[in-house]
């Protein structure tokens, strides 16, 4: 029974994710364009949502739907025979959760290696009022990055502090301070350990990390307002100082692309924030809602595994 059910749960994963996947990377072209039309920190919500929801949607649904109701209804002791579909389909699903584990795993060693590489060379920053550790490094590349998730650290290169005006400075850490109090490097990392098993599903994330960048610009704005164009200024200046993106698990002033619409929002006054349901009360509601449903159905649901376990070949 244990083997049947491990079968039976990593098929689930395979399944709910590459069809998850499928779905989202189908739509993702049709809701990119309505999406773009919202303010920047909605967007980088939803679109971090959209991005990691095949996945979190086939391994709620492998663990918190097929293996209860398997475990529920299953006799005890039951020795069915375990299909080679079975075998191979679950394979497929093991596979895919290793490399989420390992792209995360590599993820978080590339970007602490980062870490360690820049604090063996720094010296503490001191002058401008930091919400984290602060230091400064002697780099070519024009670095402004928060490292670390649990306990982040800020890295200034003294490139930068030396073509930066102290206002401009400000604006940076308080960019930086942005990605810090929305957890962007944890979802950095939730969005690199996801599967990209379509093309299309990659333009969310990339949407994502654009618009996770113009959030904290206009929360810098909103904090500050008379910072606003110094931060534009900053952003102009370190982007001509970049040779190439910053590859690391790390929320960056810039990490390459266009600057056109960052500088144009930050120079442009910001409209009135939109208003949107409290995001607590509607998944408190949609976490009972699935729960009942479950309840309901799982009979069904036992059934109806049951039978495609019959089937296979």
């Amino acid at each position: 029974m244990a083997r049947m059910a491990l079968m039976v749960v990593l098929s689930s994963v395979a399944l709910l994710l590459v069809c998850g996947t499928a779905a989202i990377g189908l739509v993702s072209h049709l809701l990119l364009p309505r999406i773009a039309r919202l303010e920047p920190d909605v967007r980088a919500r939803l679109l971090f949502r959209l991005r990691i929801l095949p996945m979190a949607a086939a391994t709620m649904g492998a663990l918190g739907a097929v293996l209860p109701t398997f475990l529920w209804f299953e006799p005890s002791g039951s020795q069915e025979r375990i299909p080679l579909t079975l075998i191979v389909t679950a394979t497929c699903g093991l596979l895919l959760l290793s490399g989420a584990a390992w792209r995360a795993a590599r993820a978080l060693a590339t970007t602490r290696a980062l870490g360690r590489h820049w604090l063996a060379r720094a010296r503490v920053f001191e002058g401008v009022e930091t919400p984290v550790a602060a230091y400064a490094i002697d780099d070519l590349y024009p670095t402004v990055a928060v490292v670390g998730i649990r306990r982040p650290i800020l890295f200034l290169s003294s490139r930068v502090l030396d073509e930066c005006s102290a206002d401009e400075t400000r604006a940076m850490i308080l960019h930086e301070q942005a990605h810090i109090e929305t957890h962007d490097n944890a979802r950095r990392l939730a969005v690199r350990a996801c599967p990209e098993l379509f093309p299309s599903v990659a333009d969310l994330g990339r949407a994502w990390e654009a618009a996770a960048e113009e959030a904290a610009d206009r929360l810098v704005v909103r904090r500050a307002p008379h910072l606003a164009l110094s931060l534009a200024q900053a952003l102009v200046r370190v982007g001509r100082l970049v040779p190439d993106p910053l590859v690391a698990s790390a929320s960056a002033l810039y990490s390459g692309g266009s600057l056109e619409n960052r500088v144009r929002r930050l120079v442009t006054p910001p409209a009135a924030a939109q208003r949107s349901a409290s995001y607590g009360c509607v998944m408190t509601v949609a976490a009972l809602a699935t729960a009942s449903a479950f309840v309901v159905s799982a009979p069904a649901l036992h059934r109806v595994i049951e039978a495609i376990v019959a089937t296979l070949p």
